[in-house]
């Protein structure tokens, strides 16, 4: 028996890159239209779709219950994002946006990226990061992030200022600093 058309259409045409770019392109149409953000609603059954949004940045505001095209009622999400004039950036599979582009290529000697605080007003980037099956927080500035209107090395001269308040303040409830150091124009730890 031969599979459906549709069921081998959509088969053939996954993971080819076609909803980022419709999602892209609408979000491009919304950025000449002078919108600064966008929201995209899906079932909560739409493993594929979520997973496409939550690649591309966006994250989920809103959970209730919806009524679809085929009159069925459903959970539905609504997945956000604004700052449709960043830079989407990607680190071991792990979206977040930058004003512009930077090179975060240091960080692949830490370890590996599981989370990305990229939306602080402070001029500092957080990465998750996991190596040797432990966590660490680590802390840098020296690039453009999307909420920090100042210079990048005021940032800069912060965050090697915080050093001596971390070592000052030690603690076991506090997180412990291991080490600090420079990183081309920027400072890390």
């Amino acid at each position: 028996m031969k599979p459906k058309l549709s069921s081998y259409l959509v088969e053939k045409f996954k993971h080819q890159g076609i909803g980022s770019f419709a999602i892209r392109f609408a979000e491009d149409f919304a950025k000449a239209k002078g919108y600064e953000s966008v929201s995209i609603h899906t079932n909560v059954d739409n493993v594929i779709a979520q997973n496409c949004y939550k690649k591309l940045g966006y994250t989920i505001t809103e959970e209730n219950e919806c009524t679809n095209g085929d009159g069925e009622k459903r959970r539905g999400l609504t997945f956000y994002r604004d700052h449709l004039d960043a830079v989407c950036m990607s680190i071991d599979g792990i979206c977040f946006h930058m004003k512009e582009w930077h090179d975060f290529s240091f960080i692949s000697k830490i370890g590996k990226v599981f989370k990305v605080f990229d939306a602080m007003d402070s001029g500092n980037i957080c990465f998750g990061v996991e190596h040797n099956s432990k966590q660490y927080f680590v802390k840098y500035a020296g690039a453009k992030t999307q909420d920090y209107n100042g210079e990048t090395q005021d940032a800069t001269n912060r965050l090697k200022e915080a050093v001596k308040i971390y070592e000052d303040l030690q603690h076991s409830y506090l997180i412990r600093l291991i080490e600090h150091y420079p990183v081309e124009n920027g400072y890390c730890f």
